[in-house]
């Protein structure tokens, strides 16, 4: 599909502990904040509308979310 998503993206900063861990006990890593993305209307593969990547702050996460080719129409929740 090449139709561009032009809806809401839920983005949201995942909390790790001091050993890199959530709070649901999954493993991440040290390192850049972890963020976590999701577009709300999802007619795609999940794949394609959700995922985890780091960067360093709110910004730049919305600047990785918008140079997936999908997704660079997006809007985001504030």
């Amino acid at each position: 599909m090449n139709e561009q998503y032009k809806g809401k993206v839920t983005l949201q900063r995942i909390r790790l502990n001091s050993g890199g861990y959530t709070k649901d006990g999954f493993y991440y890593g040290l390192g850049q904040p972890l963020w976590w993305y999701c577009a709300d209307e999802v007619k795609h593969t999940l794949a394609e509308v959700s995922g985890y990547f780091r960067a360093v702050n709110r910004t730049a996460a919305k600047a990785y979310v918008r140079a997936i080719p999908l997704l660079k129409e997006c809007r985001f929740y504030k």
